[in-house]
């Protein structure tokens, strides 16, 4: 039929996806139906590693290849939670707080290069390394990170992801605009630290507590050293390399957020949401205090207001890291144009 297209003995209707190219509809080119590539940052729908939606890619020529998993996980913040620990030793961990924050979906794993380029190929989204590098004089480290950001990163070492071909590798070496900017491309944002904090350590409710225990004075509450788990904050052992890629890995370097097994970094216990923990520490919305002294408590972004004016905050630790920067309330401020293959990032959606 004119209005339908045919491929596998098959037949499928104008919009429906190719069954072997899901980035390839039927549509109507003039007065026939044919298979035509979608457009670069289209949503698609992938069986691998599980039926989702993901975004298609497009390759150096600018056609449209691979749908790119990208799945979003919804989470239900219930009655709301605690941030900070009074228990850890951290001042800018100080004071523990009750956060009530308005449900959101947040991406399952740390953004890849992948997704980046495709980003990039569409226009929206910029990687000028050499120009960043040649105007900052940062302090002590920004020369080597610098230097790691002009590698590839491959099984060699670390480096910047979007040079290397494997994939689910994680994005690295961003700055928190060039991060923020590409979460706008997808219609989301950075996560503020309150969204990243939550998933992490999960709200009154995910915890056992009661609604009456969630209301009272927050002196009874200690977060889980590890998104996955664990309250003893004298351990300090390193987790496994199966739950998060840090330091004490004998591979020193980004691994991808999903291998060809299928298998991610340790899963949040009251989320679906992966490799918080390790890898790439992650970019937030937020701007770095020194303390929760007067933090938003509807988990909205803290911007300014006393702020370190050029530092951001990162979340969660990466590769090169070590216990406490892995668990899941360290906080670590940067200069926002600060690059290192040790830093990523992953979108929120409220």
């Amino acid at each position: 039929s004119q209005f339908q297209c045919v491929t596998d003995d098959a037949c499928y209707a104008l919009g429906e996806p190719h069954p072997k190219y899901p980035c390839h509809e039927c549509v109507l080119i003039g007065s026939v139906a044919a298979w035509s590539p979608m457009e670069t940052g289209a949503i698609c729908f992938t069986t691998y590693p599980n039926d989702s939606l993901g975004f298609c890619k497009a390759d150096p020529k600018g056609h449209t290849t691979d749908c790119i998993w990208n799945v979003e996980t919804a989470i239900d913040t219930g009655v709301g939670g605690w941030m900070g620990c009074a228990e850890c030793g951290y001042p800018d961990q100080m004071p523990v707080h009750y956060v009530a924050i308005e449900p959101f979906s947040m991406d399952a794993t740390e953004v890849t290069a992948d997704l980046f380029i495709s980003c990039m190929q569409a226009g929206a989204c910029s990687y000028d390394f050499k120009a960043q590098a040649a105007g900052n004089n940062g302090g002590i480290g920004f020369e080597a990170d610098f230097k790691e950001c002009a590698l590839q990163s491959n099984e060699d070492g670390p480096g910047v992801s979007w040079k290397v071909k494997k994939p689910y590798q994680p994005m690295n070496c961003v700055t928190q605009k060039e991060a923020a900017i590409f979460c706008g491309w997808l219609g989301k944002d950075l996560c503020t630290e309150a969204q990243w904090e939550r998933v992490a350590v999960g709200g009154c409710l995910d915890g056992g507590l009661s609604p009456q225990q969630c209301e009272e004075p927050s002196g009874f509450y200690v977060p889980p050293v590890y998104p996955w788990g664990g309250y003893d904050w004298g351990d300090t052992m390193p987790p496994s390399c199966q739950l998060a890629q840090t330091n004490a890995c004998e591979f020193l370097g980004v691994r991808p957020v999903l291998n060809d097994a299928g298998v991610l970094f340790g899963k949040a216990k009251f989320y679906d949401v992966w490799g918080l923990s390790g890898n790439v520490a992650e970019w937030v919305k937020d701007d770095y205090h020194p303390s929760y002294d007067g933090a938003p408590t509807d988990g909205s972004a803290w911007i300014g207001d006393g702020a370190f004016a050029i530092e951001g905050v990162t979340r969660g630790g990466g590769y090169q890291d070590s216990f406490p920067a892995t668990s899941t309330i360290f906080r670590y401020g940067r200069l926002t144009d600060w690059r290192s293959s040790n830093v990523g990032f992953r979108c929120c959606r409220n």
